[in-house]
């Protein structure tokens, strides 16, 4: 997985602190691009392994969980953290799908909007959305 939020601040901090230097000031904004990248890609990857672990709880169950913490086994903690922010990763459901997301880049709770606006960046939030159907008839 990326690295921690945490291990994220501390290099950009330490980047910030060398845009002094010529070199600095040209490879700031390189590493501030990686940076996004790899939170967006680690948000991905957790909000993926979240949406199998809620998917994998349906099937053993009956139905989705109200929370994240209902799931068993629990997830690694690492896995329910939103690159973003440091806090839990976000759930939504209904009867016929469910979501799992991160605020994303702009570290709002849009809702689970995962599509990206006409004219605008990248989505409000950044995520997983799975559509459950019913079973097929044999």
């Amino acid at each position: 997985l990326a690295p921690s939020p945490e291990a994220l601040k501390v290099m950009k901090v330490k980047c910030r602190g060398s845009s002094g230097s010529l070199f600095g000031r040209i490879l700031a904004p390189a590493l501030e691009q990686t940076f996004a990248q790899t939170e967006r890609a680690s948000a991905q990857i957790r909000c993926a392994s979240l949406a199998i672990a809620i998917d994998l709880y349906r099937r053993s169950h009956g139905q989705l969980p109200t929370g994240l913490a209902e799931l068993d086994p629990r997830p690694d903690e690492s896995i329910l953290i939103d690159p973003f922010t440091g806090k839990d990763l976000l759930y939504r459901h209904n009867k016929n799908d469910f979501v799992v997301y991160s605020v994303g880049e702009n570290k709002v709770d849009d809702g689970g909007i995962l599509k990206r606006r006409e004219g605008q960046g990248p989505p409000p939030d950044s995520g997983i959305r799975v559509v459950i159907s019913a079973p097929a008839e044999r």
